[in-house]
């Protein structure tokens, strides 16, 4: 697509095509509360005063930063010590390719009942998807 068309209209496309779905799965959407019959309180103003909620806010935020820098600065890195780009664009693509792996793993091992944690069950054994998706 950015061969043919170009990269400004590969962009204006995905947008359009993004719009359109996130618009559409907006209106399908239906809000179940009312018949659930369950009271959200969606803002809890006294999380603000506990010091223990500012250590929470800031541990994902400092770990959040640091995995940025990471992904972002991992093709330059490579570049710095002598690979070429094509080296580095590889690096950071593996970099992408283990982190979904160990995310996988992550969520086969500490819960393998729960289906939710599973996002992608044809990397398990038939033998395992089966039990976890059995009730």
């Amino acid at each position: 697509m950015i061969t043919n068309l170009g990269l400004a209209w590969a962009f204006r496309i995905l947008a359009i095509m993004a719009f359109v779905v996130n618009g559409a799965c907006s209106l399908i959407v239906r809000d179940r509360n009312k018949a659930v019959g369950a009271i959200h309180n969606p803002f809890h103003k006294d999380l603000f005063k506990h010091f223990e909620f500012w250590l929470f806010i800031g541990w994902g935020f400092f770990s959040l930063l640091g995995y940025v820098i990471v992904v972002f600065s991992i093709t330059d890195y490579a570049q710095s010590v002598g690979f070429t780009a094509s080296q580095g664009s590889l690096a950071a693509a593996m970099f992408n390719c283990t982190s979904i792996a160990s995310l996988t793993c992550l969520a086969i091992f500490m819960s393998p009942s729960a289906d939710s944690l599973l996002a992608i069950p044809s990397i398990a054994r038939p033998s395992q998807t089966r039990h976890w998706f059995s009730k």
